[in-house]
């Protein structure tokens, strides 16, 4: 934080413990977000035209899909938990062995290709941002904030919780 923040910071840190913000109009009030005033003016009819219709911009969506898109590789990674703890707990190590290590790489292949749709995904965001950016001189807001998978760390996380040791030996 630099000198000037830092000033600006305990001059209002110091308003507000003195009361000097308290009686303040529209204390307490929503904020009004509806018209954004970083659209241009041309654009902004259109803009709330299609938001009162259900539209969202297409940064929005892909947004969203990402997100949903993540939370399935997490319900994935649970699932893929309880499964096989329900296998180790339902028979002996040696006999349910191959059904295990199926189990496993039907989850991990599934798991691999999900982290690669979402590493798509968000290059696909990425791409929209800048075009939006570039097109609208506007910032885009927080859609470059989701940085693309490191896929290989992630599949390495998964060998390591739920591949047994000698099968990380051996494939290493």
């Amino acid at each position: 934080m630099n000198a000037l923040n830092w000033i600006a910071e305990q001059r209002i840190l110091e308003a507000v413990l003195a009361g000097e913000l308290d009686n303040l109009p529209g204390a307490g009030q929503p904020l009004s977000l509806d018209s954004d005033r970083c659209e241009r003016s041309a654009n902004r009819l259109a803009y709330k035209v299609l938001k009162n219709a259900g539209f969202l911009p297409l940064t929005l969506l892909l947004r969203r899909e990402v997100e949903v898109m993540m939370g399935e590789a997490e319900s994935l990674l649970q699932n893929c938990r309880e499964r096989t703890t329900c296998l180790c707990d339902e028979a002996a190590p040696e006999s349910s062995c191959g059904t295990f290590n199926h189990t496993v790489q039907t989850f991990r292949e599934y798991y691999a290709e999900l982290l690669h749709r979402i590493n798509q995904k968000i290059n696909e965001l990425r791409n929209a941002c800048i075009r939006d950016e570039v097109m609208n001189d506007l910032r885009c807001a927080g859609a470059l904030e989701i940085p693309p998978m490191n896929i290989f760390a992630k599949l390495r996380q998964f060998d390591a919780e739920f591949l047994p040791d000698s099968i990380t030996d051996s494939s290493s």
